[in-house]
């Protein structure tokens, strides 16, 4: 049976709710160890400064995170720029061997591509379930399911959301004040 198509907002500027749980037995909270955190928030900061988006609020639990995070309405860009991103992305020799061969319409899909939340989140969970695999000498699926994600319609409800992020740790009963969670 074929997944049903995640819902995006396709032309314009969007504001998305992005959470992902750990696959794993009950009481397993690999993402609490401080450096799994480090190395799942480096990858998001990474890649937001590959993508045309920016992250709003961001919360680490034990088994699952959470993401509130804007992507800006498609435009044109330079083809300057996408190199500059695409080096980012693709450091060192890698860049050669990834874009080399590109043409007009290969640059036009990595365009596209940095305004996707599904792109964005595929190499965010992506690239931690390989690190977080070779690092515990793991193998198989990390995440439980394809992350979740909710558009936020208004700016109400990004703020709402935003709370509902910096106050997961306080109903969890892991803090009293969420300035206090390091996660």
């Amino acid at each position: 049976m074929a997944r049903i198509a995640r819902f995006k907002i396709t032309g314009a500027e969007a504001w998305y709710h992005v959470h992902s749980h750990i696959s794993g037995h009950r009481g397993s909270f690999p993402l609490s160890e401080k450096a799994v955190t480090r190395r799942l928030v480096g990858l998001i900061e990474h890649f937001t400064s590959i993508y045309f988006c920016e992250v709003a609020a961001l919360c680490v639990m034990g088994n699952h995170y959470h993401l509130v995070v804007r992507f800006v309405a498609p435009r044109p860009v330079r083809r300057e720029e996408l190199e500059a991103r695409a080096r980012v992305m693709y450091p060192g020799k890698r860049y050669d061997m990834a874009t080399g061969g590109w043409t007009d319409d290969d640059w036009e899909r990595y365009r596209r591509r940095l305004f996707d939340l599904s792109e964005y989140m595929r190499n965010v969970q992506a690239g931690f379930a390989r690190w977080y695999n070779d690092s515990f000498d793991r193998r198989g699926k990390l995440w439980a399911d394809r992350f979740k994600s909710v558009v936020l319609g208004d700016m109400q409800a990004v703020l709402d959301c935003m709370l509902y992020v910096d106050l997961n740790p306080v109903r969890a009963g892991l803090v009293e004040r969420p300035e206090e969670w390091s996660g």
